[in-house]
């Protein structure tokens, strides 16, 4: 009986000890679960977080889509206003510019044509007021020579 008392005394030791062992067990299995939750509530956020980056990203690759198709535009513009500009730069130089050396001299040129017209319109103005003149001594002179000869002409009828 000591022997089974003593063998009973071990199991029920050993009963304790695994008693203790399970109630570590499950202290370990309450923290895995505790900890399982935690990672299943961890998935759901990063899920969340993972679905509004992807949104996020989406609308960041729009909005670049959107500023790159403006570029491409201003590019374009900007190339027709460096045509534009080319063109313009082009008409300028085949302008002729009136410096001022150049206008004194044109203004130099005008006069001395004028001048010479003038003097050219006077040279005519003397040469018809010298026609003019003879014509005038012409006719003075056949008047002169009409009004003896009428003279005559009274006085010979007169005398007859």
């Amino acid at each position: 009986m000591v022997n089974d008392i003593e063998k009973l005394n071990k199991v029920i030791g050993s009963l304790e000890v695994q008693a203790t062992r399970v109630t570590e067990f499950n202290g370990i299995l309450a923290s895995v679960n505790e900890a399982r939750s935690e990672i299943e509530s961890s998935k759901k956020i990063l899920k969340n977080a993972f679905a509004e980056n992807q949104q996020l990203i989406a609308d960041n690759h729009s909005k670049l889509d959107g500023l790159l198709n403006r570029l491409v535009s201003i590019e374009q513009k900007l190339a027709n206003l460096e045509q534009g500009q080319d063109k313009c730069l082009q008409k300028i130089s085949e302008l002729k510019f009136l410096t001022p050396e150049k206008f004194e001299e044109g203004r130099n040129a005008s006069d001395a044509a004028t001048n010479e017209s003038m003097r050219d319109l006077a040279q005519k103005i003397d040469d018809a007021n010298q026609v003019h003149q003879s014509s005038l001594k012409t006719l003075k002179f056949i008047t002169v020579f009409g009004i003896l000869v009428l003279a005559i002409g009274i006085a010979f009828l007169a005398r007859n």
